[in-house]
């Protein structure tokens, strides 16, 4: 058998056998799974190729809807991206989704799918200095509220799958491998309440995926996690 095809039906195999609910997220948004993705925010239908997304649906049971009700700030829905599988599109200007909003205060394990157009894009947070990932053009940084203790590290150019972990210390995965650490002090502020963050300092990206968990995961938990993702994405 070929080698590269048993490779992705191993990868097939192993995404189609773990769920993430299994682990309880806080937060799971899937830009693949188009009954999340709709043109109002109270609902309506599927946006086409190119239209835009007032409201991501959360596959974590809690209801964390994201939504934007304003049109020229959200983003839009772009279908067959990577691997076969759709995005959204942050432009770069003025696009964010809105949440209620999680607490960062307590260990968090945060895994995003991403790949940056620009300069910065942010996940998870409400500015430049509040977010979980900062993607800077050097790479992903984790930055405290007050934009002096981070974790840093170089990312590949294009799509890239970037974990952080925030225990006792703050750690950094990107493709599955270790990137830097720092043992940091308080994050982000209390709360995480904004996603894709675009404004003016920022450029847009494609979110692929992202899954947020109130709690520090074991290595083994998030080679599982990282391993589901990769195969889903075919990232790495």
């Amino acid at each position: 058998m070929n080698y590269c095809y048993s490779q992705q039906l191993g990868r097939n195999l192993l995404a189609s056998r773990f769920s993430p609910l299994s682990l309880s997220p806080a937060l799971w948004l899937d830009a693949s799974d188009s009954s999340t993705l709709f043109n109002a925010t109270t609902g309506g239908s599927l946006p086409a190729d190119g239209q835009a997304i007032a409201r991501w649906e959360d596959k974590s049971g809690n209801n964390r809807h994201v939504a934007q009700a304003t049109g020229s700030h959200q983003p839009l829905r772009k279908t067959a991206i990577q691997n076969g599988k759709d995005v959204v599109r942050f432009d770069g200007a003025n696009d964010r989704l809105d949440f209620s909003g999680i607490s960062s205060a307590s260990p968090w394990t945060l895994y995003a799918i991403y790949h940056k157009y620009g300069s910065f894009f942010a996940l998870m947070g409400d500015d430049v200095s509040s977010a979980a990932i900062n993607d800077f053009s050097n790479g992903a940084i984790y930055s405290s509220a007050s934009d002096n203790t981070y974790v840093g590290c170089a990312s590949p150019a294009g799509f890239n799958l970037v974990t952080v972990n925030k225990g006792a210390t703050f750690k950094q995965y990107v493709n599955g491998s270790y990137s830097n650490n720092d043992s940091g002090s308080s994050p982000c502020g209390s709360t995480f309440s904004t996603l894709g963050l675009a404004g003016g300092n920022f450029s847009g990206g494609d979110l692929c995926e992202l899954l947020f968990f109130q709690s520090s995961h074991s290595n083994t938990d998030r080679a599982t996690v990282e391993a589901y993702l990769n195969a889903k994405w075919a990232i790495y």
